[in-house]
């Protein structure tokens, strides 16, 4: 029995699939079948299930995984393109009041997009330790915005600014009073086109 066995499948996948790949050789911890395991699990629990209950328990597996999601470094493109789909097929069990609070379809291209956009604002230091918004957040998200890098390869076709500050205020709890307007980001934009030059989101 290797150290993950006392968890419930998804934790499991999640779990390895932060180690390193010498990490699961030594533990002899075959990652492909996690993840098949993982979905059947979820399957299993969430199928053809209609009590009251099931909405939250989703919600709180979708947090979950989108969290552990983002902790993820670019250096692990195989582990998140697989924890990106866990994520998407969580959705689909998903109620429509659920699915609104998690969709960001008209903001974002898909969820690699929005995986690039939150390391830019870490690499910004605009987030705190609990990944909410902290001083400069605003100008951050603005200079995103305006870039044209970020406009060709991350963000929807003419996006509506309403829609980006409503996503901002409830995913990063950023407080902007304003619908209309952010903090002028021109200091960040230089910044924010040098972190996507060297770093290129790679597409799913």
């Amino acid at each position: 029995m290797n150290k993950l066995d006392i968890f419930p499948p998804l934790w499991k996948f999640v779990f390895a699939a932060k180690m390193t790949e010498q990490e699961r050789f030594e533990e002899n911890i075959d990652l492909q079948a996690l993840y098949y395991g993982a979905k059947k699990s979820l399957k299993k629990q969430l199928e053809n299930s209609f009590d009251d209950i099931s909405p939250i328990v989703i919600k709180e597996k979708i947090e979950f995984v989108e969290n552990e999601l983002l902790s993820f470094g670019m250096n692990k493109p195989k582990e998140r393109k697989m924890i990106v789909d866990i994520l998407d097929y969580l959705k689909t069990f998903t109620n429509d009041e659920i699915k609104a609070e998690f969709s960001r379809d008209s903001i974002f291209r898909n969820m690699e997009s929005e995986l690039f956009f939150i390391e830019t604002l870490k690499h910004l230091n605009v987030l705190d330790a609990n990944g909410k918004a902290k001083r400069g957040f605003q100008a951050a998200c603005d200079a995103i915005k305006k870039s044209n890098l970020y406009k060709d390869n991350i963000f929807c076709f003419n996006f509506k600014l309403q829609d980006y500050i409503k996503y901002l205020n409830e995913r990063f709890e950023a407080g902007i009073k304003s619908d209309n307007r952010l903090s002028d980001g021109i200091k960040y934009e230089e910044e924010v086109d040098k972190f996507f030059k060297l770093n290129p989101p790679k597409s799913q």
